[in-house]
C-alpha cells in the first residue's frame, strides 16, 4: 500500500489561515543537545480527531504539551496558529484561555473536591461563587457523556473511566475548541474506553477538534478520522483512517530496514528459578479493576526473559507486585526455585531470592544523600555486620570490590551517589543487588538514561550474571534492546499475555503489533 500524505509533513511550514484550525507550525525543540521534535508542522481541525501515533521517544507527548502551554514559548523554536491568529502560550492557563485543553495520561484531579468543583476548578462563575449554578451545569453536561451522577459527591468515589468523563465535561464548561487526550486509555477497561470513545464522538459532532496519542493502534483504527506517525522527532505520514490498517502504521513506525542485532549467546538453560501462575494486581484506588491479570511466565537459571509492552500495559507493576511493593491488591502463584512463595513485602522478596532494580532509581532506588559505599551496603548489611554493628572495614572493602566488578566510574566511595553520572548510579543500583546474593533479578528498564557505552556495559554483565547461572526478568520499552538481549520474550497488552516469542526468531513488525493490540504473537520456539 502506497503512502498518500494527506498535508505537508515537516518539508514545510503551513500559511496561518482563519479556519479555526490549530496549527503547529515548524516545531523544534532540543533536551540536553538531544532533539526531540525536528521541524514538525501539524494541522488539527475543528470536528475532527486526530490521532498521532509513534514509538516511545518519537515526540508525541512533547508536541502535545509544547500545544497545551506546558513548555512555554522561549523553550522552543517554531510558532503556533489558532484560528489564524498567532498565539505564545507562557502557562497551561494560556492555552486554556485560547480554547485548548490537555488531558494527560495521569489524571489531574483533586480527590477530595466534588466532581462539580473539579470541572469549574480555575474557571469557577462570578465574583462570589455561585454553587447551584456550577452543580446544574455540571450535571447538564454530564448527562450530555451518557454520565448520569451527583455533581456533589467527591470525585475520589469514582471509578477512573468516570474520572475521565468528568474532565472531558471541562471541554464544553470552559468552551474549549480543541482537547489533546495523552494515552488517555492506558489506565481503562474496554467498558470505559468505550465510553470514552463516545464522548469524544460527541465532542467531535459538537465541533471541537481532538488529538489522541495512543499506542494502542486498534483504538487508533477505531476513532480516528486522520492519523499522523512520528519517528525520531520527525512527522512522517498524515494519512486518512480509511486508507491505512494496523500493518502499515507499523512499518512507518519502524521506518527503516532492519539491522544487525548483537546476537546474545546463550549459556545451558537450567532448572526453573522463578514461575509465576495467574499473576494480577489491582488499581490501588479502584480495587475491582486490575492492571494486571492473570499472568503467567517462567524464568530458568541462565535464561533471561525479557518483558515488553508499552505504556499502560502493566510491566512495572507486574515487577512490583511480584516483589512485594505495589500498593495496591495483588496475587497469585509465585513459585521461586521450586518453593512456594510468600511475599508480602519486599523483604520477603529479598530472604527468598529475588531482587526489582526498579525503573524509576531516583526516586524509587538511590538514597542520593548517602555515599557511593552506603548504597551499596545498605540492601545487605548482615553481609558486612558483625553481631548486629557494621563493620567499616568490611563495607568499605565489598564497596569496593563491586565498584572494580561493574566498572563504576567514581573517584571516592565516599562521594554522595548524586555526583555520578547516570550510568554509574545505574551500576551502583546493580551492585547493591548483586550484594544481597540474588537467584532471580527483575531488572526494570536498566539502561533508561544511560549513555551507548554505559548500555554496553550493563548488556555484558547481565550476559556474565546469566553465565553464572542467575535468571533474569529483563523489562524494557525499547524493542531493539529485549530483541537484542533476552532468549524468550513475553508482551503485555492492557495487563494481559498478548504474546510469546522467541526472541532470536521474533521481528520487530511482530512484537510490536502484539504490544498495540493488531496480532496475536506465538512462541514458535522454546529452546531446552
Amino acid at each position: 500500500m502506497s503512502v498518500a500524505l494527506s498535508e505537508s509533513v515537516a518539508t514545510s511550514t503551513p500559511r496561518p489561515t482563519a479556519d479555526g484550525a490549530l496549527m503547529l507550525c515548524d516545531i523544534r525543540m532540543s533536551f540536553g543537545g538531544a532533539e526531540a521534535l525536528c521541524g514538525v508542522s501539524l494541522t488539527i481541525r475543528p470536528g475532527e480527531i486526530l490521532a498521532v501515533v509513534g514509538e516511545n521517544g518519537a515526540g508525541k507527548s512533547t508536541l502535545m504539551k509544547i500545544a497545551a502551554g506546558v513548555h512555554t514559548a522561549g523553550s522552543f523554536r517554531g510558532s503556533m496558529v489558532v484560528g489564524g491568529r498567532h498565539v505564545a502560550f507562557h502557562s497551561v492557563r494560556d492555552a486554556e484561555r485560547a480554547g485548548i485543553l490537555h488531558i494527560p495520561q495521569e489524571l489531574q484531579v483533586v480527590p477530595d473536591l466534588s466532581v462539580a468543583e473539579n470541572v469549574f476548578l480555575g474557571h469557577e462563575p462570578g465574583f462570589v461563587v455561585r454553587w447551584d449554578q456550577m452543580v446544574q451545569r455540571t450535571s447538564e453536561v454530564l448527562r450530555s457523556f451518557g454520565l448520569d451522577l451527583d455533581p456533589r459527591i467527591p470525585i475520589r468515589r469514582l471509578g477512573v473511566g468516570e474520572q475521565q468523563t468528568v474532565l472531558l465535561t471541562r471541554a464544553l464548561i470552559q468552551e474549549s475548541s480543541f482537547v489533546l487526550f495523552d494515552e488517555p486509555t492506558a489506565s481503562l477497561t474496554g467498558v470505559e474506553v468505550d465510553h470514552l470513545f463516545e464522548a469524544m464522538r460527541q465532542l467531535r459532532r459538537d465541533g471541537v477538534g481532538c488529538v489522541f496519542v495512543s499506542h494502542r493502534l486498534d483504538e487508533v483504527l477505531e476513532i480516528a478520522d486522520r492519523i499522523a506517525v512520528m519517528r525520531n522527532g520527525e512527522l512522517i505520514a498524515i494519512l486518512p483512517r480509511s486508507e491505512t490498517d494496523s500493518r502499515q502504521l507499523v512499518a512507518l513506525m519502524l521506518g527503516r530496514a532492519l539491522g544487525e542485532l548483537h546476537e546474545r549467546e546463550r549459556p545451558a538453560f537450567g532448572r526453573v528459578l522463578l514461575e509465576g501462575r495467574g499473576l494480577w494486581a489491582a488499581n490501588p484506588t479502584d480495587p475491582s479493576r486490575r492492571v494486571v491479570d492473570a499472568v503467567s511466565l517462567t524464568v530458568r537459571a541462565g535464561e533471561i526473559l525479557g518483558l515488553y509492552g508499552l505504556v499502560g500495559a502493566g510491566r512495572s507493576e507486574l515487577a512490583l507486585s511480584m516483589f512485594g511493593a505495589w500498593p495496591g491488591r495483588s496475587g497469585g502463584d509465585l513459585i521461586l526455585d521450586g518453593r512456594r512463595a510468600q511475599i508480602r513485602r519486599p523483604q520477603d522478596a529479598i530472604r527468598q531470592g529475588l531482587c526489582l532494580l526498579t525503573e524509576d532509581r531516583r526516586r524509587r532506588g538511590l538514597f542520593l544523600l548517602l555515599s557511593v559505599a552506603e548504597n551499596i551496603n545498605i540492601g545487605s548489611l548482615w553481609g558486612v555486620s558483625r553481631w548486629s554493628v557494621i563493620s567499616p572495614a568490611r563495607a568499605a572493602r565489598r564497596a569496593d570490590e563491586y565498584r572494580s566488578l561493574l566498572n563504576v566510574q567514581a573517584t571516592s566511595l565516599a562521594l554522595p551517589v548524586s555526583s555520578l553520572s547516570g550510568g554509574n548510579q545505574q551500576k551502583v543500583l546493580i551492585g547493591r543487588l548483586l550484594a544481597m546474593k540474588p537467584k532471580v533479578l527483575i531488572l526494570d528498564e536498566p539502561t533508561r538514561g544511560i549513555d551507548v557505552g554505559a548500555k554496553a556495559e550493563v548488556f555484558h554483565l547481565i550476559n556474565q550474571l546469566t553465565a553464572e547461572g542467575l535468571g533474569v526478568l529483563l523489562i524494557s520499552s525499547e524493542v531493539d534492546e529485549v530483541l537484542a538481549m533476552a532468549d524468550r520474550m513475553v508482551v503485555l497488552y492492557k495487563g494481559r499475555v498478548s504474546g510469546e516469542f522467541d526472541a532470536a526468531l521474533a521481528t520487530r513488525e511482530a512484537v510490536l503489533a502484539a504490544a498495540t493490540g493488531g496480532a496475536q504473537g506465538s512462541l514458535s520456539e522454546i529452546r531446552e
